[in-house]
């Protein structure tokens, strides 16, 4: 199971759990998380923002694709605070899998 570093405690089990689900694509699997938490989002393989805001104001698809492409697309607001965190170079969670490639 990865590691899982988080600042707000309760979310450690929910983003293990999750790790641990992902890891049923190398199974051949397809997963469908919907999550806020930034991190799980990071280790996507494609990511589906919908928005632009909420309740009234969203339920649009404002951008698709892998973490990369979320961050670079100016209309997203998730792509807003996930740049930063992509830019920061850290390794991504340990151990999971992404498309083809082992993180």
């Amino acid at each position: 199971m990865a590691q899982v570093e988080s600042s707000w405690p309760r979310s450690r089990p929910l983003i293990a759990t999750l790790a641990a689900a992902l890891h049923s694509i190398e199974r051949g699997n397809s997963v469908l998380v919907v999550e806020h938490h930034l991190e799980v989002v990071r280790n996507a393989d494609w990511i589906i923002d919908l928005g632009p805001e909420a309740a009234g104001g969203g339920g649009r698809i404002v951008a698709a694709g892998p973490p990369e492409e979320i961050a670079s697309c100016p209309r997203s607001i998730t792509g807003r605070y996930l740049a930063p965190l992509l830019a920061e170079g850290e390794e991504p969670l340990d151990g999971i899998a992404r498309g083809s490639e082992r993180l």
